[in-house]
């Protein structure tokens, strides 16, 4: 079936990744990457997040965004946007997060091409704010050095 989803959701460290689309073809997908020897293989059953099909909440997101667009200030820092992986620089018109943040729910989040863009503009210090260390291990897979400086911030 040509319009059906199976893609990958999340970019997180070389030779890892998540995927997510359509049940009847991730579990395909899961029972295909396991019969060839992946170190990882496990079905999550919940939404088809970072595809086409999260379009629904993407429509829910730009009706809310758009009511407080008038409000949205520019932001004072540079940040990374999950759907490209490069930032939007401080001081952007709120205007022109809008269309980025509807992709990041639709399209998959390069979370490898965001942190080593991060490094290569000389950014050191990463800290992980939440209840486990995702992102941490996450990072040890995509640059040692930072993995070490990272600190994180149990919540």
């Amino acid at each position: 079936d040509a319009d059906a989803v199976c893609q990958v959701a999340c970019e997180l460290f070389p030779r890892g990744a998540t995927c997510a689309g359509e049940l009847r073809l991730i579990e395909k997908l899961e029972a295909k990457v396991k019969e060839q020897g992946a170190l990882q293989a496990r079905l999550m059953r919940c939404a088809a997040v970072h595809t086409p099909l999260a379009a629904p909440a993407a429509e829910g997101l730009r009706a809310a965004l758009e009511k407080v667009m008038p409000r949205m200030q520019p932001p004072t820092c540079d940040v990374y946007m999950n759907c490209t992986g490069t930032p939007v620089y401080a001081g952007t018109a709120p205007k022109a997060l809008i269309p980025l943040l509807l992709r990041q729910i639709t399209e998959p989040v390069r979370w490898e091409s965001s942190v080593r863009n991060m490094l290569q503009a000389g950014i050191s210090k990463f800290r992980e704010v939440g209840p486990r260390r995702q992102l941490k291990s996450i990072m040890k897979r995509i640059d040692p050095l930072a993995y070490e400086r990272m600190s994180c911030v149990e919540v």
